[in-house]
């Protein structure tokens, strides 16, 4: 009780002295630099503005690269300090990396919400950019209306909010049988304040391109390698959302009703690893989901107040009844001892996940260089399902699903943001955050048929402050004590190929930033970076057999890193840029003496060092007035990295293992690798029209993914867009 009164003092004795200082200078501040601030602020755009707060963020806005056939996951992988990993093509789960956190540690927020709500129906490897406006990256600390138990960062797709009357189209025909649209209108009722609209897109793909494999030579019984193509991979999905409402009226200045609707159909061609092959297992997912989002200023436009609410129900499920095998050829082979490929005993799961979301969030502006803030999101998750073939009570035979299980999450924020001078700006950070859970841990049957619970709470804190050199210039710094809460999927497992850990304990982690940037506008922008982590029981996804995949708590894990982004205008119609990231994260403490020999290796499955450049030429008027001709070419490139912890003499030589190879067995080692992408678009009328043509994969090199997934070769894309004001 000492130690929490301890700690409320010394909290509150910051936010004292913030209060104290930023109140002191504002009664010295003269009306004239109040003005000067407000018409600053005016001049940039939401982007910049995030992107220059004390708070590090990258800010990708869409308006310039929405003509272009790149996907969403592609753009963000073009962003120093991050790498998208996936386990295969269109509609394959996405793993982002973010300064060496990956997983869960990342939150995705859909216009500020936890975007856990939408299931897989919102996916940044789905989700076309089209209907975005921009997406913000944050790396380390985020923000109070952000609030959330992320650890190594965040991505907030916030969508276009468009104040006029919109119908935008676009079609995209690619490789491997590829087909993407996208169909979005908003509608404002004319002399009133109500609005009605339409979000909607659909993706289909084969996905059935050319992969290297190894299989048994039926002559020599020996292993060979050989090249096939993926046979079972087909994805399709649908998404839409109607909605409707008032604005600027009395009562709210948005008053939004939506109803959201996703169907998801996936054909699984293997599982976490490309060892065996399936030839028939199927998982769907389709989800009904009300939303409501409540906006209002009031108190002269000091004081902020928004709400949301969200009710989903996802059903998710697994068919996998096969007496047979598949060989990488196609070939079926049949066994009647099995029921089903990805499991012996095979499947026919119908899950159902009910989740509720709640986000309250409210500001109050002090005074013009004050601003007081606070966040709360509440969500539970409910679970309940059945699987003829499925895991069942040692005693009863009762099938497990069947019995239910719970998950309640609260997290909430309160910040302070004080600026003084239009030199210093400082955010400080409290937060709360808690989890309980409730279920049956499916990997061991009790014969009691006890139920397992768990929860935990945890406070944290963050602080950023951003200090300008210059007009366009400044460094900035933040730190934070970072808690991370096991997600409802890592406990309970998704029903298809991840397992069950009701043992998962909240990851806690130490982050520090330290940033330079500067820039000169119309010609060149420059940020250094530097980060240091120091992480324990950090929660992974790993492989337990060659089909299923189980989250577990890694013991401790500490590192730094470095990374460096410029753009330079070259020309008026000539853009370049460049960026590498370096980060070495390595596990420490570790106590058991069977694995003692990894102390101070690397970790598992995370490049160290990638980078990439791009080269974009703009030309405007070309054949006609408000025409516009853009050719581009983008370059990643991803160093050798290690599938498996190993030890640290056994390392890459050379200035920080760079350009060298290790001395493991080459299976364990994902090579270099180096793609190139191209493309070309004509856009026609004010970027009403446009047209394009994009190549991925240009020297069509082999490229591979999480835990040595092989991507896709070249392929050839072709995109129509179509917009009406």
């Amino acid at each position: 009780m000492n130690s929490n009164r301890k700690y409320t003092f010394i909290i509150f004795t910051i936010l004292s002295i913030q209060l104290s200082l930023a109140q002191n200078k504002i009664q010295n501040d003269s009306i004239k630099n109040n003005l000067l601030k407000e018409i600053v602020v005016k001049g940039k755009s939401k982007s910049e503005i995030v992107s220059e707060q004390a708070i590090k963020a990258d800010v990708i806005t869409t308006k310039n690269i929405q003509n272009e056939a790149s996907t969403l996951t592609e753009i963000i992988n073009r962003t120093s300090g991050i790498r998208v990993r996936q386990v295969g093509g269109l509609g394959s789960n996405a793993n982002v990396f973010i300064n060496g956190f990956q997983g869960k540690a990342v939150k995705y927020f859909k216009d500020g919400i936890p975007l856990d709500y939408l299931g897989s129906g919102f996916n940044i490897n789905i989700v076309p950019v089209a209907i975005l406006e921009r997406v913000e990256i944050y790396k380390g600390v985020l923000p109070t209306y952000l609030s959330a138990d992320a650890m190594g960062g965040a991505i907030n797709l916030v969508t276009k909010n468009n104040s006029k009357n919109y119908l935008d189209l676009s079609y995209e025909l690619a490789s491997f049988n590829t087909h993407r649209a996208t169909f979005n209108t908003l509608y404002i009722i004319p002399k009133t304040s109500f609005f009605v609209g339409f979000d909607g897109f659909f993706n289909h793909s084969d996905n059935n391109y050319k992969v290297n494999v190894k299989i048994v030579d039926p002559f020599t019984r020996n292993l060979k390698d050989v090249t096939v193509n993926r046979f079972h991979d087909d994805y399709t999905n649908y998404y839409g959302e109607f909605f409707g409402g008032i604005t600027n009226s009395k009562w709210a200045d948005l008053f939004r009703i939506g109803i959201t609707y996703f169907d998801i159909d996936k054909q699984e061609q293997h599982g976490a690893s490309m060892a065996e092959p399936f030839g028939q297992v199927v998982t769907k997912q389709k989800s009904f989901v009300p939303t409501l989002l409540y906006k209002k200023k009031f108190w002269n436009q000091k004081a902020y107040f928004s709400q949301f609410l969200a009710l989903s129900k996802l059903n998710a499920t697994r068919i996998d009844t096969c007496h047979c095998t598949y060989d990488w050829n196609g070939n079926r082979i049949d066994n009647p001892a099995r029921q089903g490929e990805a499991d012996s005993d095979g499947s026919l799961s119908n899950i159902d996940f009910k989740n509720f979301v709640s986000r309250t969030y409210f500001s109050y502006s002090l005074n013009p260089s004050q601003k007081i803030d606070a966040n709360l999101v509440y969500t539970t998750y409910d679970r309940i399902g059945n699987d003829p073939f499925g895991s069942r009570y040692l005693y009863s035979g009762r099938d497990i699903l069947t019995v239910p299980a719970g998950y309640d999450k609260l997290v909430g924020a309160v910040g302070l943001e004080s600026k003084i001078k239009e030199k210093f700006s400082n955010t400080f950070i409290l937060k709360y955050y808690y989890f309980k859970t409730n279920g049956t841990d499916a990997l061991f049957a009790s014969p009691t048929e006890e139920q397992v619970s768990n929860s935990s709470h945890r406070f944290g804190i963050a602080e950023a402050i951003k200090y300008n050199l210059t007009e366009n210039s400044f460094f900035r710094i933040s730190g934070e004590y970072a808690t991370r809460l096991p997600e409802n999927s890592e406990v309970f497992g998704d029903g298809l190929f991840e397992m069950s850990n009701f043992n998962l304990k909240p990851e806690q982690s130490i982050n520090l930033n330290l940033g330079y940037r500067t820039q000169k506008m119309q010609r060149y922008l420059l940020e250094i970076n530097t980060f240091f982590r120091r992480a324990t029981d950090i929660i992974v996804q790993v492989p337990t057999n060659v089909i299923f995949l189980q989250h577990q708590n890694f013991d401790k894990v500490k590192g730094f890193g470095l990374e460096a982004d410029a753009t330079i205008n070259l020309k008026k119609w000539l853009i370049f840029g460049i960026n590498f990231t370096y980060q070495d994260l390595r596990l420490f403490g570790i106590t058991n003496p069977n694995v003692k020999f990894l102390e101070d290796s690397r970790v598992r499955n995370t490049p160290y060092f990638f980078g990439g450049a791009s080269l974009k030429t703009i030309h405007k008027n070309v054949f006609k007035a408000n025409d516009a001709l853009q050719a581009y070419w983008y370059y990643n490139y991803v160093n050798e990295f290690y599938l498996e912890p190993i030890p640290k003499n056994r390392e890459a030589k050379g200035f920080l293992g760079i350009g060298s190879k290790a001395n493991i067995d080459s299976e364990l080692a994902i090579p270099n690798q180096n793609l190139h992408t191209i493309g070309l678009n004509y856009s026609l009328n004010n970027d009403r029209q446009s047209f394009g043509i994009e190549v991925k994969n240009l020297f069509d090199a082999n490229l591979y993914d999480n835990f040595k997934i092989q991507k896709a070769g070249r392929s050839l894309h072709f995109k129509a867009r179509f917009s009406i004001f």
